[in-house]
């Protein structure tokens, strides 16, 4: 389960896309093609840097007690 906010990745390699995204609640979703990620790297480094973050920090999470 996830929440609001929460980055959503596929299982498989990076090059692969979701097929499908159920949601118990209201939500949206959004994707950023390469080209997107590219013309927001140019333009708005700061806020690039930013979503970069947050993406890793999400994929990255430590959950307590499990040590992964």
């Amino acid at each position: 389960q996830l929440g609001p906010g929460d980055s959503i990745w596929p299982a498989g390699a990076p090059e692969q896309t979701a097929d499908l995204i159920v949601a118990d609640d209201p939500c949206r979703t959004l994707v950023l093609t390469p080209a997107d990620l590219g013309r927001l790297e140019e333009k708005e480094q700061k806020l690039t840097l930013k979503l970069y973050r947050y993406l890793l920090a999400g994929r990255f999470r430590v959950e307590p007690g499990t040590g992964q």
